[in-house]
């Protein structure tokens, strides 16, 4: 029989997609290596996500974001479903609910924040920073083994692989925003560049969401512009990414995709857990950083656009490419696969 791994993880409005999107990457190669993931959720916003990809979905019709009451139906869904393996990604767990939970199964815990010391079986933090957390300070003498660093970034089967990119006039942009762009960064972006003669002849590529709140708003001001695309459910991220010649980006997993594809792009910050990662791709030269729009919005659409004539210089913009393409290569999910599995040989 098969080895059943379970991911709890969720999805919504609020939080984003890219806690289930990370997961379903490591899923992937999880089913590809001949084992079974079974996917728990709080509520039925990520289901049909899950669901598109063939997984098997438990709804425990919890609060995703407390954690602790759902301590009892968590640790009953363990002991009926006999459950060996148990992944766990969201920010919102705590110490208490951790120790409950791996009483009764290994926990395998995928962290941004380092935000107490886990009670876990095995921490995953792929991101460029985690090697300044810490980390092996704060484990040493425990069991809990640590995977740290951008040889895990787990991205999607079409990210493997990718071509060296030679640099393009600046003929298309591509513009991301995350699941939900509650700052309306796409609507204030292209509010700057439709007004600009400049990028009359450009075309920008819109990814908007799957729970982007102004998609309406922005099919009716910007829908019939021949040089503005609007694309939902995107399920071929890799052909913009090969295609486009520049990217304005939020942060999160779409950096690494990035760095996979190796196309320059200009990042600014929406949430708290995009400060790191954000500081640290601009301190390593990889990512021009315009901001964090809380802070302000106009400085940061002013950045993007002063930054945008900077990869019009074809020897900068093949300077950030080559660095990017060095930083990932495409493998992390494998490799996360792997060790949960507990196979030794990592590719």
């Amino acid at each position: 029989m098969a080895e059943i791994v379970y991911i709890r993880a969720d999805a919504n409005e609020e939080i984003g997609t890219g806690h289930i999107m990370r997961c379903l990457s490591v899923a992937e190669k999880i089913t590809a290596l001949g084992s079974k993931v079974i996917f728990i959720i709080a509520d039925f916003h990520p289901y049909r996500m899950i669901q598109e990809k063939g997984y098997e979905i438990v709804c425990i019709n919890s609060q995703w974001n407390d954690l602790e009451q759902e301590i009892n139906k968590m640790t009953d869904l363990c002991h009926d479903r006999a459950i060996k393996k148990l992944v766990i990604d969201s920010y919102f767990v705590t110490k208490t609910y951790l120790e409950s939970l791996a009483q009764v199964t290994e926990i395998i815990y995928i962290d941004d924040l380092d935000k107490f010391k886990y009670p876990v079986n095995m921490l995953i933090n792929y991101n460029l920073y985690a090697g300044d957390m810490g980390y092996e300070i704060k484990y040493k003498g425990t069991t809990t083994k640590l995977l740290l660093g951008t040889a895990y970034v787990p991205l999607r089967k079409e990210f493997e692989n990718m071509p060296e990119r030679k640099f393009r006039d600046i003929k298309k942009i591509l513009i991301t925003s995350g699941g939900t762009d509650k700052y309306n960064m796409v609507g204030n972006i292209l509010g700057r560049m439709v007004k600009n003669p400049e990028y009359r002849n450009i075309d920008m590529y819109c990814i908007l969401g799957r729970f982007n709140i102004n998609s309406g708003k922005l099919r009716q001001e910007y829908g019939n512009l021949p040089n503005v695309h609007l694309l939902n459910n995107v399920h071929n991220m890799d052909f913009y990414m090969k295609n486009c010649d520049l990217c304005i980006t939020a942060g999160g997993t779409t950096i690494y995709e990035l760095c996979v594809s190796g196309m320059p792009s200009i990042l600014y910050s929406i949430a708290d857990n995009q400060i790191n990662i954000s500081k640290k791709v601009s301190s390593m030269e990889l990512f021009v950083w315009a901001g964090d729009v809380r802070s302000s919005m106009d400085a940061c659409l002013d950045k993007i656009e002063e930054s945008i004539g900077m990869f019009k210089e074809s020897v900068y913009w093949t300077k950030i490419s080559q660095r990017m393409q060095e930083l990932v290569d495409g493998q992390g999910a494998l490799r996360l696969a792997r060790e949960i599995l507990g196979i030794d040989k990592n590719p």
